[in-house]
């Protein structure tokens, strides 16, 4: 299952605050991902999704 979830955010340049942001981590912002059977066959597609020092890097799954 993907889950994605906030670390950290800002709008504006400005700190949401740490209530708005401590709901917003309880949510996995891609639950809605599964709905679809293209969203599930691309999922299927992937090793990894990750963000790091700002950076998005997505590793597709090995072929048999």
């Amino acid at each position: 299952m993907l889950v994605a979830t906030i670390e950290s955010l800002s709008v504006k340049g400005r700190k949401v605050p740490d209530a708005v942001l401590a709901e917003l981590r309880k949510q996995n912002l891609a639950r809605d991902f599964y709905a679809s059977q293209e969203g599930v066959q691309l999922v299927q597609k992937l090793e990894a999704i990750r963000v790091e020092d700002g950076r998005l890097t997505i590793v597709p799954r090995q072929r048999p």
